[in-house]
């Protein structure tokens, strides 16, 4: 399941619904999570989004490193400061890993090798415009562009190519929550609806 779109598909003031608020988002990708735990406990770790985040930390690392931080993934971060291991080894990053911290400095060091080999300038973007927010192993580096025209726009590169663009950090959610039901339904023993 691919949620993806184009920079016109994006609207000024993007707000979750009701049926899709961040609650309800996290709610459903711990489901997913211990479902997976439940049906594949070698390959995933125990966690859990960690405690949220305030409005003034964020305003402060908005301010260290002068610049905005979109608005739907500033929501995300009023309701959890990241998830490590939140699928397999991908971790949402908070705070801290957009700092550098824990899997923070791995990501920036993908993201020096992904401008130098040209990886990033290919999909026309430019590092200086971008955060990286999720990373894990086999190269797998999520960008989220937090100036310029196309702000919010989240990429995520693969092996060292663009898998797949979204228009922002819930879209991309979205997708990895349906990976995840995704997963769980593969694994889950019996016949399957159709």
């Amino acid at each position: 399941m691919t949620i993806c779109g184009t920079d016109d598909d994006r609207t000024e003031d993007r707000t979750l619904t009701s049926q899709h608020s961040w609650p309800v988002l996290l709610g459903l990708a711990i489901k997913a999570k211990y479902e997976l735990l439940r049906l594949d406990s070698e390959q995933q770790w125990e966690t859990l989004p960690r405690v949220k985040n305030t409005d003034a930390a964020i305003q402060q690392f908005e301010y260290e490193r002068r610049l905005t931080i979109p608005s739907d993934y500033r929501d995300f971060l009023l309701h959890a400061d990241g998830w490590e291991g939140c699928f397999f080894d991908l971790g949402l990053f908070g705070l801290s890993e957009l700092r550098g911290a824990e899997n923070g400095m791995p990501a920036l060091e993908l993201l020096r090798r992904y401008t130098n080999n040209g990886t990033l300038r290919d999909s026309g973007i430019v590092a200086d415009e971008v955060l990286p927010i999720v990373a894990g192993p086999v190269e797998h580096l999520v960008l989220m562009v937090h100036s310029g025209a196309r702000a919010g726009r989240v990429i995520w590169f693969d092996g060292g190519a663009e898998r797949t663009a979204y228009p922002d950090f819930a879209d991309f959610f979205e997708d990895l929550l349906g990976i995840m039901q995704d997963r769980v339904e593969q694994l889950t023993p019996g016949e399957r609806p159709r």
